[in-house]
């Protein structure tokens, strides 16, 4: 079968031009009137020529036949209300390729169909309308489209405006869609069109109201000049595109692998009271819209933004999210160029994200963002309370009463349990069969041969003293290893992992040793993967990240350390240990082999007094049930960006925070390191770590300025605190008021430190600027350090008692003036 959506998605969208508005006329009496142009080899209509389901339909005969394609070229092509048309499909047709040449849009009212598993073609220059009642009755694909012509590879073209037969050769899978200078003329849908396999429309508009279903296949939109309308849409992986912009109002759209979204200008959302709007994806959901995404979707309890796999919302405009979103892996507020992006939300915004969550600047009502990896935002100004949420399912929930009833922040990373997680979508019930071969496995522990894949085979056993003891492929030093496999399945998503042995005296990123920094590579067909160092000394290392992109301690993200037995001991020339890691790689692959290529190391790396093999050794290559998208060929092109295949540590690193008056919650399993200051304005403000929390130049400070009301307390719990160079946590009281409480509690350390001449000093502050009293300052830890010019006081303006000030500690350090 002629694969003829993907081959036709690298013309189908031709070049930019003005939209045209199609006013289409009244129906007239259907008719399908065959031209001239195919001379004679011109089509035949037989009426009830065939009996299919049990019901008579009218029968398209004969056409030009080249090869395992059939062509059919009418001056007008009609289906009336109730009418049933089929293609006859002859033994070896496999796409069947109609045209109309005449001046008037095609109106389908009933159903169009193929007598076979064929794919169907169909371009009408001058507009294509389905009707209410129209049908597809197609077992193979089909691709509907205002284009003016279809291109080959060969050169030839299959023109409805300038027809002739074609050559009497063999017709091979066609390149895409010719558009003259005219604008193309408009599609639009009312009925329900459903196919076995892909499903195209191609204008220069497309409105689509009804249902379109590719529950086996891809399903994609284009509208090339104007806007695009999308009601409906099921598919296995789906892509809408306007030019201008892409309105889904009401839209009900699910796929089992990707949806992408995109738009020239701006991608608007929104659903009523009496239909929810619905972005269901098994794998990747992707919005873009170049100018601006408008989503306004809180009618309704769920959540209507939801992905397996990444969830994205990409914009150089305003990025309005008034919604619930919940990402089965990153979630991500991104420009064009792939950096963080500016978040509006001015009702209700969750978000929900078993993996990272990043984004740029926010601006909106109260915020409730949950990941189970870590959190990385810009400013954040929260402006009112939640207005839309309600607590209808589940009234007992503390986070529904902060959010609708203050402007509140609320961030918790490395959670184990989601509040809102992904639910599992409404799913095709029939996915397409896997083809023959779809899994291709290749996996060696290097306990027996080694094979010729390998370009060398040398392996060592452990030597006395392991604790891990085995036989592996190596040891290797400054050589290139590679692993060549072949007949993988194609086009097939390929997995590995294995485990990496580093061996001797690896000194990482340290550049003063000999032959530092030592740096080891794995490149999967020319393509680097990784690219790091390693460290079994006290010198730093890079990995988990790329050489220059990290500074970890040796053996970071090591399985093992020292138990593979290579001591100085049994090797005099490694005086060092050994350790193991795993390795794991996941990419899209479009060729029948894979080669791996281990060490292969930059120019002027050299390694000397180390090695390292390889273990456990795993690939797999899966057909991919979705096969990639490739984007429209204009500016709409997807921004690179680092992904996370795992949630990352669940640290919390943020900007600027404001609310006014709102709570704000910060909870992290890992470290939280605050760029910018907290003011809420006489909220509350919770900060947890079970690591660290780090403050530099910032201050947290919950004071009502505005005098109007008490200040909020300031509740910091981790293992460490550390605030430096002027950052603080403050309390301030202004008028008869009652100021808040400040309360450290550290397991480990509080580290107030502060080496600046001049300026705020570090430190805890409870203080009143009137007549009102000061919170209380409790610090409880350990070890309290204060260095410089830090401070811990709580004080009282001109009259009134200062706030009671305790401190709890094993160990009080106070160097170079610091005070309490």
């Amino acid at each position: 079968m002629l694969t003829i959506n993907q081959s036709l998605q690298r013309l189908i969208y031709g070049s930019a031009i003005a939209p045209l508005l199609f006013i289409p006329c009244n129906p007239v009496l259907a008719q399908i009137t065959p031209d001239s142009t195919l001379g004679a080899e011109g089509s035949s209509i037989l009426p009830n020529g065939v009996v299919i389901d049990g019901v008579t339909a009218d029968l398209i005969q004969d056409g030009a036949s080249r090869g395992s394609a059939l062509f059919h070229s009418f001056l007008e092509f009609n289906i009336n209300e109730g009418q049933r048309v089929y293609f006859a499909n002859p033994d070896g047709i496999e796409a069947i390729f109609s045209r109309v040449t005449g001046t008037d849009p095609s109106d389908i009212l009933g159903t169009l169909g193929v007598n076979g598993a064929a794919d169907l073609i169909f371009i009408n220059p001058n507009g294509i309308i389905f009707g209410e009642n129209a049908q597809l009755d197609i077992r193979g694909s089909f691709i509907g489209s205002t284009a003016n012509g279809v291109v080959f590879e060969n050169g030839t073209t299959f023109s409805a405006t300038n027809p002739e037969a074609p050559p009497l050769l063999t017709i091979n899978v066609p390149l895409g869609l010719q558009y003259g200078n005219q604008n193309p003329a408009a599609i639009t849908n009312s009925g329900t069109l459903e196919v076995g396999e892909d499903l195209t429309l191609v204008g220069g508009t497309v409105t689509s109201l009804g249902q379109l279903a590719a529950p086996a296949g891809h399903l994609e939109i284009a509208a090339l000049t104007g806007d695009a309308t999308v009601r409906d849409g099921l598919a296995q992986s789906a892509v809408l595109f306007a030019n201008n912009n892409l309105i889904l109002e009401e839209s009900q759209l699910v796929t089992a692998g990707d949806l992408i979204l995109l738009a020239g200008d701006t991608v608007r959302v929104r659903d009523s009271v009496e239909i929810p709007f619905i972005a269901h994806a098994g794998g990747n959901l992707y919005i873009q819209g170049n100018q601006g995404i408008d989503i306004l979707a809180l009618n309704h309890p769920g959540t209507p933004f939801q992905s397996g796999g990444e969830l994205s919302l990409v914009s150089d405009g305003v990025i309005s999210g008034d919604a619930h979103f919940a990402s089965g892996s990153q979630f991500a507020i991104l420009n064009l160029a792939g950096e963080p992006g500016e978040f509006w939300s001015y009702y209700d915004p969750i978000i929900s994200v078993d993996g990272d969550v990043i984004i740029g600047d926010y601006t909106g009502a109260s915020l409730l963002i949950e990941a189970t990896g870590s959190i990385k935002t810009g400013n954040i100004t929260i402006t009112q309370a939640d207005v839309a949420l309600n607590n209808t399912n589940d009234p007992t929930d503390p986070d529904i009463a902060i959010l609708t009833s203050e402007p509140a922040l609320i961030m918790r990373s490395g959670v184990d349990t989601l509040k809102y997680p992904v639910t599992p979508p409404n799913l095709p019930q029939q996915p397409p069969p896997p083809p023959t071969n779809s899994t291709f496995k290749y996996e060696n522990n290097f306990q027996g041969s080694v094979g010729s894949e390998w370009s060398n085979t040398q392996t060592e056993t452990t030597p006395a003293g392991c604790t891990i003891c085995t036989t592996f492929l190596g040891p290797f030093g400054q050589e290139t290893v590679s692993l060549t496999l072949n007949n993988l399945p194609s086009p097939a998503q390929v997995t590995g992992s294995f485990e990496l042995f580093i061996i001797g005296s690896w000194d990482g990123n340290d550049t003063s040793a000999i032959s530092g920094p030592d740096v080891w590579q794995l490149s999967i067909d020319n393509n680097v993967w990784v690219n790091a160092t390693f460290s079994n000394v006290n010198s730093k290392q890079s990995f988990p990240d790329d050489y220059l992109q990290g500074e970890h301690p040796s053996h970071q993200s090591a399985d093992h350390i020292d138990e593979l037995g290579y001591t100085s001991s049994t090797i005099p020339d490694l005086t060092f240990g050994d350790s193991i890691y795993t390795i794991e790689f996941s990419l899209e692959h479009t060729s029948n082999s894979l080669q791996l290529d281990f060490s292969k190391l930059p120019p002027g790396e050299v390694l000397e007094n180390e090695n390292w093999g390889i273990d456990d050794i795993e690939v797999v290559a899966e057909v991919s049930s979705t096969p990639p998208v490739t984007p429209p060929d204009n500016s709409l092109t997807l921004p690179s960006f680092t992904t996370s295949v795992k949630p990352s540590d669940g640290s919390i690193t943020t900007v600027n925070i404001e609310t006014l008056g709102g709570r704000v919650i910060l909870d992290a399993t890992s470290d939280i390191n605050l760029i910018g200051g907290i003011t809420s304005n006489g909220g509350e403000i919770s900060i947890h770590s079970d690591s660290a929390v780090n403050a530099t130049g910032v201050i947290i400070d919950s004071t009502n300025n505005e005098g109007t009301g008490n200040s909020g307390n300031i509740d910091v719990t981790a293992q460490s605190v550390s605030l430096a160079d002027g950052a603080r946590l403050l309390s301030r009281v202004v008028g008869n008021n009652q100021g808040g409480n400040i309360t450290v509690k550290a397991s480990e350390s509080v580290n107030l430190t502060d080496s600046l001449p001049e300026g705020n000093s570090t430190g805890l502050f409870a203080t009143s600027d009137g007549s009102g009293k000061p919170g209380n300052v409790f610090v409880e830890t350990p070890e309290l350090n204060l260095q410089g010019r830090a401070r811990i006081l709580t004080e009282a303006y001109d009259i009134g008692n200062a706030g009671e000030l305790r401190i709890e500690t094993d160990r009080l350090s106070l160097q170079g003036g610091a005070s309490s």
